[in-house]
């Protein structure tokens, strides 16, 4: 899921004494409180309405017990990512502040489509509440970004296929999950995942699967993401419309040094978009597909705010070894 601009969260930041930002996935927003028995973990804490780390794009609704990571960047304070909601506390300094009505996300400078031209899209839903994307690569397997896996029970996660409207269409519970041995919730290398059906899902004109790329596409190359996120930036809400915009393929080298090294941006990676901005998948993305020539290339991840200048999306690369490899181990395709 996407975050709040760079200036914004910089400005909140430094409000903080804090010396260094986070960036977040591009899953769908949520919002929860923070229990008092964190209390004993922190002296004060921070509650955003939006999610931490800013590059990634989806939020998990799970039980506020589910988990609770904690990362300690410096003596200063701690990150703790609970609920995929992050609370940015000071350890050393009791500070009470509002909380933030943070942005969501969208595909940002696209426009509505019709799933016909985009039958391999689904909706990813835990407990039936829109969460990501993902798309069809057989009857019986979806590819998504493994963190819209990693930390939901198989038993809550469904997708809906064959509808332009989200939350419309056949529903099919998945019955088993699959996440990149080498993800992790604390990074953003290797985020790929894969969903198995058992009853397949049906092909019809509205529901087909799509082929895996081989080989990454050249620099420059056009490419379609799609998915039901907000179409406005900064807009909470979320059309009804599938919604898609078409990005190039951006410098790997170039993407690599405007990103810097919080995240890098590794060889498992590929980045589309345009250098000024303007067009973009972003929140309630995050999973869905980045596809050029007919062929999935790419599965929606992370990046800075949404359609930001000098920031294109990432993606992870469907043609990198590692994810090439997991992906035909777990369906053999």
């Amino acid at each position: 899921m996407r975050g709040i601009s760079t200036k914004y969260a910089k400005e909140i930041l430094a409000g903080l004494g804090c010396v260094r930002e986070t960036r977040r996935q591009r899953k769908r927003k949520r919002h929860s409180s923070i229990r008092k028995e964190y209390k004993r973990v922190l002296d004060c804490s921070l509650q955003y309405g939006y999610s931490l780390p800013r590059y990634h794009r989806t939020i998990p609704p799970l039980p506020l017990d589910s988990y609770l990571y904690i990362y300690t960047y410096t003596y200063s304070y701690i990150i703790i990512m609970k609920n995929q909601l992050a609370l940015l506390a000071l350890a050393t300094q009791a500070t009470a502040f509002p909380t933030l009505a943070g942005r969501a996300g969208e595909i940002v400078g696209g426009e509505s489509v019709k799933i016909e031209d985009f039958p391999y899209q689904v909706d990813l839903r835990v407990q039936d509440n829109a969460n990501c994307g993902g798309t069809i690569i057989s009857g019986r397997y979806v590819v998504t970004a493994g963190h819209c896996a990693l930390n939901y029970k198989v038993e809550d996660l469904s997708i809906r296929v064959g509808s332009t409207n989200n939350g419309e269409g056949t529903s099919y519970k998945v019955k088993n999950k699959y996440v990149h041995p080498k993800y992790t919730s604390s990074g953003y290398s290797y985020d790929a995942a894969i969903l198995e059906f058992d009853p397949p899902i049906q092909f019809t004109d509205t529901v087909k699967a799509i082929g895996l790329a081989d080989t990454e596409p050249a620099v420059g190359t056009d490419t379609v993401v799609s998915g039901w996120g907000s179409t406005t930036d900064g807009n909470p809400s979320y059309p009804t419309e599938l919604q898609a915009v078409h990005v190039p393929i951006f410098d790997h080298d170039t993407c690599s040094k405007d990103y810097g090294s919080s995240p890098p941006i590794t060889a498992d990676m590929i980045c589309a978009g345009f250098a000024e901005g303007g067009k973009d998948s972003c929140g309630g993305d995050s999973g869905g597909p980045l596809v050029a020539g007919g062929k999935l290339v790419g599965i929606v991840s992370f990046g800075e705010g949404c359609a930001e200048a000098n920031y294109p999306g990432v993606y992870s690369s469907v043609a990198a070894s590692e994810i090439r490899s997991f992906i035909k181990q777990t369906t053999g395709l």
